[in-house]
């Protein structure tokens, strides 16, 4: 996360989610208030920590990052030139759980 989002922003991360994958077994339930959403799209490049160019999965580029405020997200954002979409940003305060 760090590698795309620069060491600012990517310190103000408290928690992750995933939708892919489901949720784990007791999983808690958080209620709140969405107060912020930004999308994020970066470039993406071969992993350079890849043993083979060959085999080399596409990873975000580090300090390509672009950041935008949007007002709802959707599970899509625009390319942006080069740069494609990684996922959001969500800022949510708590009100009960």
């Amino acid at each position: 996360m760090t590698a795309v989002l620069g060491d600012d922003l990517a310190a103000e991360v408290t928690h992750g989610e995933e939708h892919h994958g489901g949720l784990p077994e007791g999983a808690p339930l958080t209620i709140g208030v969405v107060d912020r959403i930004r999308a994020v799209s970066s470039r993406f490049g071969p992993d350079p920590t890849s043993v083979s160019a060959a085999a080399a999965r596409l990873v975000p580029v580090s300090g390509t990052a672009v950041v935008v405020e949007v007002a709802e997200a959707d599970g899509w954002y625009p390319e942006d030139g080069d740069r494609h979409f990684n996922g959001y940003l969500v800022d949510v305060r708590r009100t009960e759980s």
